[in-house]
C-alpha cells in the first residue's frame, strides 16, 4: 500500500509530555493512497514542486531507492505532456491547414 502524498506537512510527530521524546508518528491525508508498485511512493515524493533539499535527501531512506524507475516515470510524464500540447495545436489532419501536417511529420 502506498500513501501517495507523503511529504513534510502530512507527517505529524507526537511528543510524550513526561519524557519530552517523540513517541508516535501520525501519517495524515490519505486521499491519494492506493495499491501501487513500491517505486511509486518514491516518484510521488519527488513529484512535489519546491521540495527542500533536506527532504529530497531522505526520500530514498523513507521510500527505498528507485531512481531508474523514477527516470522512466518522468520520461513518460514529459512524453504525455508533449502529446497533449501537440493535440492542442492547430488541426493537423485538415488539408486546409496550410502545411501543418507536413511540418509536424518533418516533410517540409
Amino acid at each position: 500500500m502506498s500513501h501517495g502524498d507523503l511529504n513534510m506537512r502530512n507527517i505529524l510527530l507526537e511528543k510524550d509530555p513526561s519524557s519530552g521524546h517523540y513517541t508516535k508518528i501520525w501519517l495524515i491525508d490519505w486521499d491519494y493512497a492506493g495499491f501501487y508498485p513500491p517505486s511509486m511512493e518514491y516518484a510521488f515524493m519527488l513529484a512535489i514542486p519546491g521540495l527542500p533539499q533536506s527532504w529530497v535527501n531522505y526520500v530514498p531512506f523513507i521510500a527505498g531507492s528507485y531512481h531508474q524507475q523514477y527516470e522512466f516515470f518522468d520520461f513518460l510524464q514529459h512524453g504525455f505532456l508533449a502529446l497533449v500540447r501537440h493535440i492542442g495545436e492547430p488541426n493537423t489532419d485538415s488539408v486546409t491547414d496550410e502545411g501543418a501536417r507536413e511540418k509536424i511529420i518533418g516533410r517540409r
